[in-house]
């Protein structure tokens, strides 16, 4: 199969032309002819080393394509081999080698004119074709890197040289996690959020060198093969049928060390996040609550992940993006001039909720809290409206994280005990269904080292999802009493759209208590009643995206 059809890339002049010195053997269409032009050029005469080289090479970048029907291909690693060498003082290809690495410098070529004459489509093709495009990158440099060893061709160095992957730093527009779904894969991807979190490093078995026991020819073949079909394997440069042996101390061994982080996209609302591959390589320090910038290719196996090409740590990280006009500040200063503002707020948070006035005041508190001590416990029984809340709170807080799988307790725990704070007054983090969590000792630690930017929003369901009036109100839950004591407000989601009036902000808690003062009535009007809307009474709530504004301009 001619792979003129993969890229849409349409024969160009020079290629088929007999003026350029490096594009005449072009014409041919043997790969074994064409595999050792790059070694003429550069001095080396010796044309089984470098077919030796080539196949090997080959193997290593597109083990699972026929190199006899790639003339696309094969025209496209020319063309970049040419570009290093043009730009000889950009790319070292001992630094290459030695680091097993490069960077592919988009700005050069797009002011190479020959690569431009040669590869028209590079561009589009790095979007629509990354693997492949990149896989050419990195063959070229292999290439480029064999026509250096030039002093002994036949030494076991030359045959040996390890993969050498190509890093692009290209950010495209960035798209949001949800809006990314199966048409997208293979396709280059942008993609910007919060890490909620980093794992260990896992280090992935992805190729293996292997010898004829006749021939010793070498076969690179990718992750491991079945035993039974590396002794049956049949040689093809000496078709012998005794199977190959693997080498345990080649170079061409090509172990992938990988980290795996989950990011939250900071456009959505509510929680909304990918897994994304990322070599070790591109890590690069990263930790829980940094914001950052992806770009790679998605993949979809039994999930959908993002392998990513490159990665950029936001320096904002920290500070909220007042992303707000002179129109959105007019319209604050408005709702400022309110004759009571916090009755307003109230109201407009999740009026999905009928009523619950003073646990949305709570809510409200933490939300504005620029100390990050208040935390908020929902004692819920079913959980309904608990939820509806949590989601409310995320929508209306400009950054924040919601985990709703009481099961993936490290993922919590390594997002909330970051070292770095995720945002200075705001840091938000729900959590549904908190006493599910089996590691309490170290969300307990978590809530003592917890920054002071970070204010956690959880919800918790009584024993049995039953609250037992004849105990004490926190002997109803799982969780320890000192654990729920770092709550500064625990609230009982009672099925009731109209809670007690009685209640009153006690002098207990005042910051500055009652004073007794003859000018004063003595029947103080109770918060609860405050804060409702009277029957007749009409109120012009604000809209979520309006309250996430206020809350960035008052932060």
């Amino acid at each position: 199969m001619d792979e003129w059809d993969l890229f849409g890339t349409t024969p160009c002049d020079w290629e088929f032309g007999d003026g350029a010195e490096f594009a005449s053997n072009f014409q041919d269409e043997q790969y074994s002819s064409q595999a050792s032009v790059l070694f003429d050029e550069f001095g080396i005469d010796s044309r089984s080393c470098s077919d030796a080289l080539d196949y090997i090479g080959w193997q290593l970048y597109f083990p699972n394509k026929d190199v006899q029907t790639c003339r696309t291909t094969n025209k496209h690693i020319r063309c970049l081999e040419k570009h290093y060498h043009d730009y000889r003082c950009e790319y070292s290809p001992l630094e290459a080698e030695s680091s097993g690495s490069f960077e592919f410098k988009l700005t050069l070529a797009r002011t190479d004119l020959c690569l431009k004459d040669a590869w028209p489509t590079l561009e589009a093709d790095i979007e629509a074709f990354p693997e492949h495009t990149i896989a050419c990158m990195g063959f070229a440099m292999y290439r480029t890197v064999a026509a250096t060893h030039q002093a002994d061709p036949f030494s076991p160095e030359t045959f040996e040289i390890p993969k050498i992957t190509a890093r692009l730093h290209l950010f495209g527009p960035e798209q949001s996690v949800s809006t990314i779904d199966a048409s997208y894969t293979d396709k280059l991807v942008t993609i910007g959020g919060t890490v909620v979190h980093v794992s260990e490093p896992i280090v992935a078995s992805t190729l293996r060198a292997y010898k004829c026991r006749y021939c010793h020819e070498t076969i690179v073949l990718e992750r491991h093969h079945n035993p039974h079909t590396t002794r049956q394997w049949t040689c093809e440069q000496c078709s012998a049928g005794g199977g190959i042996e693997y080498c345990s101390a080649s170079v061409l061994n090509w172990d992938e060390a990988h980290q795996l982080i989950i990011v939250q996209d900071a456009v959505a609302s509510i929680a909304q996040t990918i897994e994304v591959k990322v070599p070790c390589a591109l890590v690069d320090g990263l930790q829980a609550g940094d914001n950052v910038t992806i770009t790679g290719v998605l993949k979809i196996d039994s999930s959908k992940f993002v392998a990513a090409i490159c990665i950029r740590k936001d320096l904002d990280n920290g500070r909220i993006e007042r992303n707000v006009n002179s129109t959105d500040e007019e319209v604050i200063n408005a709702i400022r001039s309110e004759a009571f503002l916090f009755k307003l707020l109230v109201q407009s948070l999740c009026p999905a909720v009928a009523g619950l006035e003073t646990v949305k005041a709570g809510l409200l508190l933490a939300l504005f809290s620029t100390t990050g001590d208040v935390h908020v416990l929902l004692a819920d029984i079913d959980s309904g409206k608990s939820q509806q809340l949590l989601e409310s709170c995320m929508a209306a807080s400009p950054k924040g994280f919601v985990e709703n799988d009481p099961y993936r307790d490290e993922v919590r725990l390594q997002y909330l005990m970051a070292k770095s704070p995720t945002l200075p007054g705001q840091g938000v983090c729900c959590i549904e269904r908190i006493d599910k969590m089996d590691k309490l000792e170290m969300l307990e630690k978590m809530l003592t080292d917890t920054p002071p930017q970070t204010t956690l929003l959880a919800t918790v369901m009584p024993n049995r999802g039953v609250l037992d009036t004849r105990k004490p109100f926190l002997d109803n839950f799982m969780l320890p009493r000192n654990l729920m004591e770092k709550f500064a407000l625990v609230f009982l989601m009672e099925d009731v759209i109209i809670p007690p009036e009685e209640l009153v902000c006690s002098d207990g808690v005042r910051l500055h208590p009652e004073t007794p003062c003859a000018s004063k009535c003595s029947v103080e009007i109770p918060l609860v009643r405050q804060l409702r809307l009277k029957p007749e009474e009409h109120c012009d709530r604000l809209p979520i995206e309006l309250l996430r504004k206020l809350l960035t301009f008052a932060l």
